[in-house]
């Protein structure tokens, strides 16, 4: 018996309802590019041909490269591919089409959902393999980079969507322009009279005519946009749920802290430097969600302190499209830190 080996199906596409064309990637380094890939392998097996599925080394050969004739293809420099979904949405910001899940992918039976691995599901006769592209801050935003899907099969022949194998042509590919990643300014996140909302949250005069107060902040982010990660640095200090910028005692005591993603509670103690009297499970109330940059300004009128400090902290907070928006928090020198300022990098 002899066996032979072929695609009969082999063929590229966009995960949405524009299958060989999309705008819709940030070339930020994070946001994915759902691509999916049609393919159908063929035996020849007692004098006819049979459809089998790739074996496990031809499915993990498969990839999206460059579109060009070569045969050992590669992607374009400052692009990469994933085999899995990561956690950021998918689309641009403002855009009707984005959505936490993935479109639909044409398919055999119109009911074909990516999923978050390259795990194939079989539509019709053929099998269906997603893959997810990423374009990195090196790639030129606005430019058309085209793409084929690549595979090597057990017997060693390598298959692209545009190429011809035993005179079957094969050509499909896709376009993707990435778009240049935006950056949040702290303008977009204040109200209507350019400020933030600040909410006296504690209040307490705990010896006579001695108070501590603590104001939180919030800068909502805009456009439905969510805090995915944060990262701090040129602190004064920081704690598990805090960052510190500064820590004045010019006039009285006076600390500004961001409060870092995941924090939903908080306490005086998880601030710090309180005095006699006062107790450190104190709640400190605190609006939770990831739609919010957070941050407090502790005053304590009778309290001292033998060292402090006073930073301009860099505050680096990625959202939920992979974008990278850098901003800077500081005291206010105007009234000695009594308030907080949060300025654009």
């Amino acid at each position: 018996m002899t066996s032979t080996m072929t695609l009969d199906t082999f063929r590229i596409g966009i995960v949405g309802q524009n299958e060989s064309y999309s705008n819709q990637l940030y070339a930020n380094g994070n946001q994915q590019l759902p691509v999916f890939i049609n393919i159908q392998k063929q035996v020849f097996q007692n004098n006819q041909w049979v459809a089998v599925n790739l074996s496990s080394s031809e499915a993990a050969s498969l990839r999206v490269v460059q579109y060009s004739s070569s045969t050992s293809p590669a992607l374009p420099p400052g692009w990469s591919m994933d085999t899995s979904r990561n956690q950021y949405d998918q689309g641009l910001r403002g855009s009707a089409t984005r959505s936490l899940a993935l479109p639909d992918a044409e398919d055999g039976d119109g009911e074909d959902t990516a999923p978050e691995s390259r795990s194939a599901e079989m539509r019709g006769s053929w099998q269906v393999f997603y893959l997810y592209l990423r374009a990195g801050t090196t790639v030129t935003p606005v430019t058309d980079y085209q793409f084929m899907a690549y595979v090597r099969l057990d017997d060693g022949t390598v298959y692209t969507t545009h190429s011809t194998v035993n005179s079957k042509p094969y050509e499909s590919k896709i376009t993707v322009s990435p778009q240049r990643p935006y950056v949040i300014r702290v303008d977009e996140m204040l109200d209507r009279e350019g400020k933030p909302k600040r909410d006296d949250a504690y209040t307490s005069e705990y010896s006579k005519g001695c108070y501590v107060d603590v104001d939180v902040y919030y800068w909502p982010l805009p456009s439905s946009l969510r805090v995915m990660s944060q990262e701090f640095s040129n602190m004064g200090w920081w704690s598990n749920k805090l960052a510190y910028p500064y820590d004045k005692t010019d006039d009285g005591l006076r600390i500004g802290a961001a409060l870092k993603d995941g924090v939903t509670s908080l306490t005086l103690g998880d601030i710090g430097s309180m005095p006699s009297g006062v107790s450190g499970t104190t709640n400190v109330p605190i609006v939770n969600g990831a739609g919010l940059l957070r941050a407090l300004r502790y005053s304590c009128t009778c309290c001292s302190k033998s060292n402090s400090y006073d930073m301009l902290m860099n505050w680096s907070v990625t959202d939920n499209l992979g974008c990278v928006s850098k901003f800077v928090l500081k005291a206010n020198s105007e009234d000695k830190g009594n308030t907080l300022n949060l300025l654009n990098a």
